[in-house]
């Protein structure tokens, strides 16, 4: 009796160990995408259709510190580095992260583009960020690029991808002549 419940323990802890390690790493910027789009958007409209492209390298942008997001103290920009193994898997053409899933995108509300052209209003979203001490949280920024201004969405998940807290800054784009 002992050997077989020793065997079907062990079997128990080897099948329940694979299958933990197996867990699939969420897709960061689709997840930020949806809840954008059924979140944000609801918040803060906009008066055009937004210009969006699906494949993620054409989507990341430059990932800027998110200075309004409470009770953080993130320091200098060194401090943030890019979630290199999530980036490093996505750039594979076979990754499952590699082009976001836009079938429930409104199309009254987005124009979906193969690649972007200068056609404003337009988003783009950052790959992944972590703070270098405190790896337990992901910071993703969606920005909106209108004809007069420049909107930040900063928004912060934890490493499942729960969205825990976003904020909303402002840019006005200053034409010099």
């Amino acid at each position: 009796m002992k050997p077989k419940l020793y065997i079907s323990t062990l079997s128990f802890i080897l099948i329940s160990s694979l299958c933990f390690a197996q867990q699939k790493e969420p897709f960061y910027e689709q997840l930020v995408f949806d809840f954008y789009q059924t979140q944000i958007l609801k918040a803060y409209p906009v008066d055009k259709r937004i210009n969006i492209c699906g494949y993620v390298a054409e989507l990341h942008h430059i990932f800027n510190i998110p200075h309004c997001l409470e009770n953080i103290y993130f320091g200098r920009d060194k401090n943030f580095e890019e979630l290199q193994p999530y980036i490093n898997k996505q750039l594979s053409i076979d990754s499952q992260h590699f082009e976001l899933d836009l079938r429930q995108a409104d199309i009254q509300q987005f124009r979906i583009k193969k690649q972007y052209s200068n056609k404003l209003p337009k988003l783009q979203i950052t790959s992944p960020h972590i703070v270098k001490e405190k790896g337990d949280r992901v910071y993703v920024n969606i920005y909106e690029e209108h004809k007069d201004k420049f909107v930040t969405f900063h928004l912060e998940l934890n490493k499942q991808g729960e969205i825990i807290n976003w904020c909303r800054t402002v840019a006005l784009k200053m034409i010099v002549y």
